[in-house]
């Protein structure tokens, strides 16, 4: 493959590593594969209740995202580009609207956070119960 003395010479200069990959690959470091699974888990919960409106979760999938707080980052993303915390979602329950379809939009956003906020508590069960499953009872 070929690299040029120009980008060689700029990597080690700036101190950083040029990890290499092919162009049907681009990515090196796990993280795309970890969105990717992410949002993956995210959008099966949805598609079992309602196969065909997945895609209307999209954007739910990328709210979630980018508000839920990254191990890694020790912030949701959210805060990390404007500065400040995520504002909270605000519930629909006892508003009426003059609009219908603001009236039907708004509702159908409740409903879409209370089954996300359900399908979150199973997935966490089932990660613990699985990550309980490789634990060793340990004797002090």
């Amino acid at each position: 493959m070929f690299l040029s003395n120009f980008w060689k010479e700029l990597f080690s200069t700036m101190g950083t590593i040029l990890k290499r990959s092919p162009t049907f690959h681009p990515q090196t470091d796990g993280h795309t594969e970890r969105v990717n699974r992410c949002l993956e888990t995210y959008l099966r919960y949805f598609c079992n209740e309602q196969p065909n409106r997945w895609h209307k979760f999209i954007t739910c999938a990328e709210l979630w995202y980018n508000t839920t707080f990254h191990a890694s980052t020790k912030a949701a993303p959210f805060q990390l580009v404007f500065g400040r915390p995520p504002p909270p979602l605000v519930s629909y329950r006892d508003r009426k609207s003059s609009n219908n379809e603001v009236e039907q939009m708004l509702k159908e956003r409740e409903l879409t956070i209370n089954a996300l906020k359900e399908n979150l508590s199973v997935a966490e069960n089932r990660m613990n119960k699985m990550a309980d499953l490789k634990r060793k009872e340990m004797k002090f």
